[in-house]
């Protein structure tokens, strides 16, 4: 199944109303979809300390790398600009944000 992936600089989703939003329509398309931040990448294992809503709450789980990466936010820092780019010379990003 193809993973979705929502890069944000905020590390937990609660706080990002288009979070719950794609993992709606991602549910509904049925594509599995997850929330994650600059810090939880590990870029070594290739894997990511994520957040997937399930059964009406956000659940962390370790995760592959997703397909596609939905870019909603822009970095905040020198370090997350660093991590934008090493991740997206390995995974395509569906936009590029404003900002």
């Amino acid at each position: 199944m193809r993973l979705i992936g929502m890069l944000h600089y905020r590390k937990n989703p609660e706080k990002v109303k288009k979070a719950y939003a794609f993992a709606a329509v991602a549910k509904m398309e049925g594509v599995d979809f997850i929330y994650f931040s600059y810090s939880s990448i590990d870029f070594n294992r290739r894997k990511i300390n994520s957040w997937q809503y399930k059964d009406g709450e956000w659940l962390q789980l370790e995760t592959e790398f997703p397909d596609v990466v939905i870019n909603s936010s822009s970095p905040k820092s020198a370090e997350q600009v660093v991590i934008y780019r090493r991740l997206k010379q390995d995974i395509p990003f569906t936009s590029h944000s404003v900002g």
